[in-house]
């Protein structure tokens, strides 16, 4: 029980860092709808433990958005 009371992004992140080799994973805790969409852009996977809804769809609309027009069967 000593994750109690820690940042879930954080404990989160520690552990798929301790777990999985070659990894680099960066906890963020922050409200993510304040940063710009160009912000994601950079990563190559984006893993999310999110308790809001309205966090949920802010990212299902970023994470579309890279899809653009023309990439059917996604």
């Amino acid at each position: 029980m000593h994750d109690v009371g820690k940042s879930k992004a954080k404990v989160a992140a520690e552990r798929i860092n301790a777990r999985v080799a070659g990894v680099n994973v960066v906890a963020h805790h922050c409200r993510i709808e304040e940063k710009p969409a160009e912000f994601y852009k950079q990563f190559t996977l984006i893993v999310l433990g999110l308790d809001s809804l309205e966090a949920r769809r802010f990212m299902n609309s970023i994470v579309c958005s890279f899809l653009g027009k023309g990439r059917k069967g996604l």
